[in-house]
C-alpha cells in the first residue's frame, strides 16, 4: 500500500504563493515577494494585529437610544428566568415572556459603527434566547417584531445569523480590567 505522499503529489508552480517561502519575522518578506501571512484575513474578520479579538473592546452598553433593550436583558439576567418547562413555574412566572413587549427601535444610527452593531446583535439575540426558553411548554413559538425586526436588520448588517454565536458572545463581550486594584481586591 503506497503512502499518500507517494500516491498524491501535488504540484504547484514555484512562484504560487504557498511555495514562497514565509517571511522571517523579523525582516519580513524578502524583496519582490509578496506578504502572504495576512492574505485572508479582511476575509475572515482577522484583525492583523489581535488576531480573531476585535481590534478595540466592545461597547459596555449601547448608546441611550437603545436603552430599552439593554433594560431588558438586565431585567431577564437580574430575575434569573427560568426554563419555561420547570415543573413548578407558578402563575406570574408564567406570563414573564410578556415583559418583552418592547417598542420597534430603528437601527438606523447602529449602523455607523461596527462596535455598535456588534453590541446589538449581542443584546437582542440574548433577549431572543431568554424571550423563547422562558415561554411555557407547547406554546408557539412567536418572536415579537420589536425583537424579530432590529435583530434581522442588524444581523443583515452585520452579515451574521440571527442567533447566538461564539464571535459574539466571546470574542465581542469582555472588557478590560484594572489588574492591580484586582489584586489588591479593589475591582
Amino acid at each position: 500500500m503506497a503512502h499518500y505522499s507517494e500516491s498524491m503529489s501535488i504540484n504547484i508552480g514555484s512562484t504560487h504563493f504557498l511555495s514562497l517561502p514565509r517571511p522571517d519575522v523579523l525582516t519580513g518578506p524578502p524583496p519582490g515577494v509578496v506578504d502572504t501571512t495576512t492574505l485572508a484575513a479582511h476575509d475572515f474578520d482577522v484583525d492583523t494585529r489581535t488576531g480573531f479579538m476585535p481590534p478595540q473592546a466592545p461597547l459596555r452598553r449601547l448608546p441611550v437610544d437603545w436603552e430599552p433593550w439593554e433594560e431588558a436583558l438586565d431585567d431577564a439576567v437580574g430575575r434569573k428566568l427560568q426554563l419555561g418547562d420547570r415543573l413548578d413555574l407558578d402563575e406570574g412566572e408564567k406570563v414573564n415572556s410578556e415583559v418583552w413587549r418592547l417598542p420597534i427601535l430603528p437601527i438606523t444610527q447602529l449602523k455607523k459603527s461596527e462596535v455598535l452593531l456588534r453590541k446589538a446583535h449581542h443584546v437582542l439575540r440574548w433577549i431572543m434566547h431568554f424571550y423563547i426558553h422562558s415561554l411555557p411548554p407547547h406554546t408557539p413559538i412567536r418572536i415579537p417584531a420589536p425583537l424579530t425586526l432590529p435583530l434581522l436588520q442588524v444581523s443583515a448588517q452585520l452579515q451574521l445569523p440571527p442567533v447566538l454565536t461564539y464571535s459574539d458572545d466571546v470574542l465581542y463581550n469582555w472588557t478590560k480590567r484594572n489588574f492591580t486594584s484586582y489584586r489588591l481586591g479593589l475591582n
